[in-house]
């Protein structure tokens, strides 16, 4: 029997986290925290600690899901304090796999993974001051620096 696909839009969060906890699992990353009931638990904290040669911390969200604003404060606080974090979506998944798949090296002074004497600033990677890289809105629908809804994109926002 062949299951039929899903759409990205219909991918819930929990089966995403499945495939990205795998997908680290194949890639070597032996150690994956994630809050198994979060009811005495900080709000807002990133779904996902991923620890092998480096730290990641990633926020994983349906297809047009928005963050928190306790989840904005929590990745901008993460980002500022120079970690490597995320706020992935299952139309990220080649993404994740390239950030997962390559032992790459953080740099929080250049915002980018270092590699082989090469530089990478992947679309998903949350910025302080700034948000997702890509400069996608909070709002998660506008994929631009200056959202037209909520004026400057990013984490400086109030999630809607």
């Amino acid at each position: 029997m062949r299951l039929a696909p899903i759409s990205l839009d219909e991918m819930t969060e929990k089966a995403f986290q499945q495939q990205v906890v795998e997908l680290a699992r194949a890639l070597g990353f032996a150690f994956i925290y994630h809050t198994y009931r979060s009811t005495k638990s900080a709000s807002g904290f990133p779904d996902l600690v991923l620890a092998r040669d480096r730290t990641i911390y990633m926020e994983l969200k349906r297809e047009g899901g928005k963050p928190t604003r306790d989840q904005i404060d929590w990745l901008s606080a993460l980002a500022h304090a120079g970690a490597e974090v995320y706020l992935v979506r299952p139309s990220d998944l080649p993404e994740v796999a390239r950030i997962l798949g390559k032992r790459w090296r953080w740099s929080a002074y250049n915002r980018s993974l270092q590699a082989d004497g090469k530089g990478w600033t992947p679309a998903s990677l949350w910025v302080a001051g700034v948000g997702r890289w890509d400069g996608l809105c909070v709002c998660g629908e506008i994929n631009t620096r200056h959202c037209p809804v909520h004026g400057q994109g990013g984490d400086s926002q109030e999630a809607a």
